[in-house]
């Protein structure tokens, strides 16, 4: 800088660069960013009224001052002797370790901050000692046990919380683990509250985790027909990608909602058109029970398609068709395929190729079971009576065909009583329903989009 001052007349503001060779290599380590001192700083000013480009060349291959250098220049200089400028004295024989204290990385550290906090709110710490049962651990700060306390700064519990959920080695932990994790070090009052918000609000847990507890849609029950008999209001839908059984590999699931709850279980193909089902209806259903006045289903193309509306049309047959995957409306079907998914799996196991095999004692057991809402098994509000397979004979006095029927239909209208007041209490004592408010933000679940 000072050889540009001394010709700053001639190199200052020109328009075309001017082209500087220098030796001196310390001037690259300032080519990225640095922390610099007064005298450096005092040099960007006047570097900037100059318009000139740097050249390293080493001081072996500069010659910029050769006329300086030249060797009849020296002469002999008798008291030019080497001189030992420090000698060993000023030196120490043994290592000494030396500890920078650098104040910037003080003042960054959480646990800096949360103490240098701590000074500014004396009186509230004073104040929640007594009741929180505060100490002065460490003579100067404020701990709950050995957990310092953080005051009311939400910057700070945010900092804590985070070390402690978001960082890569804590995991996005729940709030259980979370709180279990931070309490052995921090503690402030409600921190169980403000840890749960924390990660209520936590968008990488919201987008990343397999929520457990999804929103409950709204229910829209279907009460039974008054009087209804057996299979006119019947729910029908399809259990799909099984391993192939007997040629089978698929099942369609017939359940009668309305009167008895009464199941059929009917092997058949993924391939198995609109046609092929009103077949399998025709064979199993018809001959036992009649045509049905509803079928629930849901947006299966077997149900929807041309045939299946027109077909149902003819016959007078009304359709209730829900949406798929959300089984708001045929809950019914799918809590028996379920049910009958889970017969399988236990019985099944390894043998998974004859699972067609045991479709009837499946049917059976499930007709067996008393429902949880007519406290009454589907074969009592079918037949009255349960046929015994597994059970032990006991000797009882045969009704007469009279006292039968008779005992069927009031056992029905019994039935389809309670399932009324089962679906009346469902909505009105145990509403898990909640709806939104008017501009909330929520996340939407694309799996079956």
């Amino acid at each position: 800088m000072c050889g540009l001052c001394c010709w700053s007349h001639l190199l200052k503001g020109t328009t075309t660069p001017v082209l500087v060779f220098t030796d001196h290599a310390n001037l690259r380590y300032y080519r990225e960013p640095r922390k610099i001192g007064p005298r450096v700083a005092g040099y960007l000013l006047e570097r900037e009224q100059y318009n000139i480009i740097l050249e390293y060349k080493p001081g072996a291959t500069n010659r910029a001052d050769a006329l300086s250098r030249r060797p009849d220049y020296e002469g002999p200089n008798p008291i030019n002797d080497d001189v030992t400028v420090w000698p060993d004295h000023y030196f120490c024989n043994n290592h000494t370790s030396i500890r920078v204290f650098d104040m910037d990385s003080i003042s960054d550290n959480l646990d800096s901050r949360i103490k240098l906090a701590q000074y500014k709110e004396q009186p509230l710490l004073k104040k929640w000692a007594p009741t929180h049962n505060l100490s002065l651990l460490d003579g100067t700060h404020w701990y709950h046990g050995t957990a310092l306390v953080v005051v009311a700064d939400n910057t700070l519990r945010r900092g804590v919380i985070s070390l402690f959920h978001d960082h890569v080695t804590a995991g996005h932990t729940r709030i259980t683990k979370t709180l279990q994790l931070i309490t052995p070090y921090y503690w402030w009052p409600n921190l169980k509250t403000f840890v749960t918000e924390y990660i209520k609000g936590c968008a990488t847990c919201q987008m990343t985790k397999v929520n457990t507890h999804p929103t409950h849609p709204p229910m829209f029950p279907i009460t039974p027909a008054d009087n209804a008999r057996p299979f006119e209001t019947v729910a029908m839908d399809f259990i799909t990608k099984l391993p192939q059984s007997g040629g089978f590999d698929t099942i369609l699931t017939i359940m009668d909602t309305d009167c008895s709850k009464v199941s059929i279980f009917i092997p058949c193909h993924k391939t198995i058109d609109s046609e092929g089902v009103a077949l399998l209806y025709l064979n199993h259903v018809i001959p036992h029970y009649g045509i049905p006045r509803k079928i629930i289903s849901d947006r299966d193309v077997h149900f929807v398609s041309k045939f299946s509306t027109e077909l149902c049309h003819i016959l007078n047959i009304h359709q209730n068709i829900s949406m798929a995957y959300h089984p708001q409306t045929d809950g019914a079907s799918e809590r028996t395929n379920q049910t009958l998914e889970q017969y399988l799996r236990v019985f099944c196991r390894t043998q998974q190729n004859n699972w067609h095999a045991w479709l009837p004692l499946a049917q059976y057991t499930k007709n067996s079971w008393p429902s949880a809402t007519t406290k009454k098994t589907p074969y009592d509000l079918l037949i009255r009576y349960t046929p015994q397979v597994h059970q032990p004979t006991r000797k009882t006095t045969i009704p007469s065909l009279e006292q039968r029927l008779l005992s069927i239909e009031e056992a029905r209208k019994a039935a389809q009583e309670a399932q009324r007041k089962a679906q009346e209490s469902w909505i009105k004592e145990k509403p898990r329903y909640v709806p939104f408010a008017v501009g909330s933000k929520v996340w939407l679940e694309g799996t079956n989009l």
